[in-house]
């Protein structure tokens, strides 16, 4: 599962997230669940890094931006343990994912799998940070804007999992944001050779990285609803 900024807005929506985990454990599942930061959080971080550092690429940069999403993660998992929930939390580090590339928009490569299947071994559910990776020197390295997305779907891909759900306030794959612009085009289905023509924006990482049928679940009742797009067939 994966939880964007746009239903983990900020640490008040930590346990709604939780009871979303709760309902496929409640399944017999055993849950990865990838968590962006808090809304704001990634343009805080980075801006706060630029301010100081250079203006070219900084290799530092990465570091302090994750810990958006570690402290995101971090704190769903206690909100998952408060109701009941064997979890754990790991890391950028620990998770593994391997990635090439610019240090601000590397591309993942590899899993080095031992921390996480040994999370999964011992824990119902297992949070991790998403957008972040570990490049060839070892040091943290970023996935580029939607990289949650890519992320997850990653992680699915090298556990060899058939099935990822990317929670959402959108009810599936449009041309643009259908919250801003009430005309917007929902794609009932997208191929990963042949994806809707304006389906493919910066953020439109679930297209570009899988062939898609996304399905909507009844949103949530109540401030924020919450739909999923279901991706049922993930490419490495």
């Amino acid at each position: 599962m994966k939880f964007g900024s746009s239903v983990l807005a900020s640490p008040a929506d930590a346990p709604a997230v939780a009871s979303d985990i709760y309902a496929e454990v409640r399944r017999g599942r055993r849950v990865v669940a990838v968590v962006s930061a808090f809304a704001g959080e990634t343009d805080r971080l980075l801006a706060e890094a630029r301010l100081l550092g250079l203006a070219h690429d900084n290799p530092l940069l990465p570091a302090y931006v994750v810990q958006g999403e570690e402290r995101s993660a971090a704190l769903t998992a206690l909100a998952c343990d408060r109701i009941g929930l064997d979890a754990a939390t790991l890391t950028v580090r620990e998770l593994g994912i391997l990635a090439e590339g610019p240090c601000e928009h590397a591309r993942p490569v590899a899993l080095d799998r031992a921390a996480l299947e040994r999370a999964l071994e011992r824990h119902e559910v297992v949070v991790v940070p998403g957008f972040g990776a570990l490049g060839p020197d070892g040091r943290a390295v970023l996935l580029g804007r939607g990289g949650s997305d890519l992320t997850a779907l990653f992680l699915a891909a090298e556990l060899g999992l058939d099935h990822v759900q990317l929670v959402k306030d959108v009810d599936g794959l449009y041309d643009r944001d259908p919250n801003a612009d009430p005309d917007a085009r929902r794609y009932d289905q997208a191929s990963w050779t042949r994806p809707p023509p304006r389906a493919l924006p910066r953020r439109g990482v679930c297209a570009s990285r899988c062939a898609t049928t996304p399905t909507a679940t009844a949103p949530r009742s109540g401030p924020r609803a919450r739909r999923r797009a279901a991706c049922r067939r993930v490419v490495g």
